[in-house]
């Protein structure tokens, strides 16, 4: 009758490694000379950031113009609470920042074609060039990270490069390009409002009704005013983009050991394969 053999110990373990030693510094150093050679092709990546956070203005008409004076308190409470301030002009900010029609234009800058061909990850490789807005598109979105500041309505954009100006002035242009595509087009359809209503009040002699055109048109004008004084329109900066001290990307510091902790495991595990040296556990019983 044979014995059960007991649960390897931790001595067992210390000489299993001591018999491996020679398998494990050797693998230990292919991982350290792997790192190494990761760390030579690789390119350095900075990551650069800008914080962005909607305007405080109203930018659209107030319904409750369209109603008597003498309306319920209560309906127009519920009137106003739907008119609109920043949010849906922010909210639009965010999903059309990284879309085609914002890659489009960025496209049609020359400044950019450097920068694309710079970005890359290892030093043999390539950039990509951009011929469509739908791939920059794609690009943008893979790469121009998106994502909220604690429990405040701002944005956090992040992106990496190899060069740090490079990113700094493709997220201002980026900023600049929505919200300026946002302006351009409030713009005109405000110019399109104006002059439908003021063509309206030129129709009607009813006072009610030119007291309500009235009330639009003024809302129209504080529109036009603001998109006139080329201040931020759907969002603002809250802070400047900004670069990292030091690239972030590759880590040497998870490289490394991580790579030099699987070189020798791998080492360890050829050295069992091989069926060499001795495994036996300490007090394992013998046959009876």
């Amino acid at each position: 009758m044979k014995g059960r053999a007991p649960e390897p110990s931790l001595r067992d373990l210390a000489g299993w490694c001591w018999d491996a030693r020679r398998w494990i510094v050797s693998g230990w150093c292919a991982g350290m000379a792997l790192a190494l050679l990761w760390g030579l092709a690789a390119v350095p990546q900075y990551r650069i950031t800008m914080i962005v956070g909607p305007t405080t203005r109203t930018g659209t008409p107030d319904i409750s113009a369209l109603f008597p004076e003498n309306a319920s308190y209560a309906l127009e409470y519920v009137l106003r609470s739907f008119g609109s301030g920043d949010s849906s002009d922010f909210m639009r900010f965010e999903a059309i920042a990284r879309g085609p029609a914002v890659s489009s234009r960025l496209m049609a800058a020359e400044e950019f074609q450097a920068g694309w061909s710079l970005d890359r990850r290892w030093r043999w490789s390539r950039g990509d060039d951009f011929f469509h807005p739908e791939r920059l598109s794609a690009y943008l979105n893979k790469r121009v990270r998106l994502e909220p500041v604690g429990h405040t309505p701002m944005r956090r954009l992040t992106y990496h490069h190899a060069d740090p100006a490079f990113g700094r002035i493709l997220l201002r242009a980026l900023y600049d390009v929505t919200d300026g595509y946002i302006r351009e087009e409030i713009k005109n359809k405000t110019a399109e409002r104006i002059g439908w209503l003021r063509g309206a009040m030129q129709k009607t002699a009813d006072p009610d009704h030119r007291r309500m055109l009235t009330g639009l048109l003024m809302e129209q004008e504080q529109v036009a005013m603001i998109l006139a004084l080329n201040e931020p329109y759907a969002a603002v900066i809250a802070e400047p983009p900004f670069v990292s001290a030091k690239p972030v990307w590759p880590d040497a510091r998870m490289i490394f050991p991580a790579l030099g902790l699987i070189g020798g495991f791998i080492g360890f595990m050829g050295y069992a394969a091989s069926g060499r040296g001795r495994f036996a556990l300490s007090g394992a019983l013998q046959p009876a």
